[in-house]
């Protein structure tokens, strides 16, 4: 998981009023919502190679 600097360094000055703990709030509602998008393409990856397999 990315640190609060590495997300304020990513981010620049545009957010830089934001509070250390509504960034690390952000962050982890987005690496969650990255996990489910990798799952639900995984999911579909195999699906396809399963019909593919048929």
């Amino acid at each position: 998981m990315l640190s609060i600097e590495k997300c304020r360094e990513i981010l620049g000055d545009e957010y830089a009023g934001l509070s250390d703990e509504r960034l690390a709030q952000i962050r982890d509602e987005l690496s969650e919502l990255a996990r489910i998008a990798l799952d639900a393409y995984i999911k579909k990856q195999k699906q396809g190679k399963i019909a593919n397999n048929s």
